[in-house]
């Protein structure tokens, strides 16, 4: 399988469980995914430029 495939595997399966989830559950998911959109972003962003060649030496 392909990796676009399985993404959009994942997202048909996230936009199933979405559509689930009463209204005040979806705000949680919401809040959720882009609370770790934020958290990832940070983490990429505050990477030393040591760390950042250690990850593209792998």
């Amino acid at each position: 399988m392909t990796q676009l495939k399985r993404q959009v595997d994942k997202i048909a399966e996230l936009n199933s469980v979405f559509l689930t989830l009463d209204e005040l559950n979806q705000e949680y998911a919401l809040t959720l995914l882009q609370t770790l959109r934020f958290a990832q972003t940070s983490q990429r962003n505050s990477s030393s430029p040591e760390d950042m060649k250690k990850t593209s030496e792998k």
